[in-house]
């Protein structure tokens, strides 16, 4: 039965290269499998101890006002999500340039938006523009990621709208 690899046909005159190349492809399977598995154990390790820091900096929020703490935790916990949805672009970004500048137009929308309450009708419309801008834009993960740095953006800039009111109306009343 002859072989259709032009490299074990190649050296179909020498049997034992044919098993060394064959040995080679078994092993790099076993490697590459290896070294997925072990940078998805890394990738758990390090979404395991960034959840462990947030639930750390959360836990240290601890205000009489309890009003005030979920403000607070609210809006660190907006800035860590936006944290992570701008490191997951980053990452599948891949210093494409054009991905990076279809990013910054997105953060420059959500900064016009500037935390505005939309109505649901307003809101789905929004969201359908995002989507045309992004329908011709990356992979399907990279669209995905920038729109989640877009989303994540507006919901920080809303909580930090919230916060801003909460506190400065709570500064502004009389302690006593």
């Amino acid at each position: 039965m002859p072989n259709k690899s032009p490299i074990l046909q190649r050296n179909s005159n020498h049997p034992e290269m044919t098993d060394l190349i064959f040995w080679f492809k078994i092993k790099g399977l076993f490697i590459v499998r290896w070294i997925k598995k072990t940078f998805k154990i890394k990738k758990n390790m390090a979404n395991q101890f960034a959840e462990r820091i947030r639930q750390l900096l959360l836990d240290k929020v601890e205000f009489k006002n309890d009003e005030a703490e979920k403000i607070v935790e609210s809006i660190s916990t907006a800035a860590l999500d936006l944290d992570d949805a701008t490191d997951t672009f980053v990452g599948l970004a891949g210093g494409d340039i054009d991905l990076e500048e279809m990013a910054g137009a997105l953060v420059e929308l959500a900064d016009v938006i500037d935390g505005a309450k939309l109505d649901a009708d307003k809101a789905a419309k929004l969201d359908a523009v995002v989507d045309k801008l992004l329908q011709k834009t990356g992979t399907v993960e990279q669209r995905t990621a920038l729109k989640a740095v877009f989303t994540k953006t507006t919901a920080y800039q809303v909580t930090a709208k919230a916060a801003n009111e909460f506190f400065d109306l709570l500064l502004a009343t009389d302690p006593d």
